[in-house]
């Protein structure tokens, strides 16, 4: 049995990158880091869900 001490801590998602400003190619990097992040979490989701009685 685990405690709850032995399970993953969640990272906190920063939500959506602003739009505005004068740099464009920080906006880019911006919204890469994002969408990096959030498909990094989709994933997790899967992990937990390792076999078919999960689903």
């Amino acid at each position: 049995m685990n405690s709850p001490g032995d399970r993953m801590q969640p990272i906190p998602l920063s939500g959506t990158p602003p739009l505005t400003g004068p740099d464009p190619e920080q906006k880019r990097r911006g919204i890469l880091d994002c969408f990096h992040a959030t498909f990094d979490r989709y994933e997790q989701l899967f992990e937990v869900l390792s076999c078919d009685e999960a689903y």
